[in-house]
């Protein structure tokens, strides 16, 4: 599925408090906060935007995030995200 990693400008991690979300053609998909840094879900193939947000920042916006796969297993598909101060 999809791996999302968060952090500041300065490197550090920065999933604490913010939330990440998955748009795809058929599905919105609310990703699960794993520790401070990651964020993962996704079980399906296809095309995602991405938008994580948190206060403070401004919101970050992926397009055309791919997952690929057969339908039954997904390849993971990580991608990094830098938060920006507001």
């Amino acid at each position: 599925g999809l791996v999302v990693e968060v952090r500041t400008l300065a490197g550090a991690p920065a999933a604490e408090g913010a939330t990440a979300e998955a748009d795809g053609e058929e599905t919105v998909v609310q990703l699960e906060r794993r520790n401070e840094l990651t964020f993962v879900g996704v079980d399906q193939p296809g095309t995602y935007r991405l938008t994580v947000t948190k206060p403070g920042y401004l919101p970050a916006v992926e397009e055309g995030i791919r997952v690929t796969g057969d339908g039954c297993d997904v390849e993971t598909t990580t991608v990094l995200i830098n938060l920006l101060p507001e």
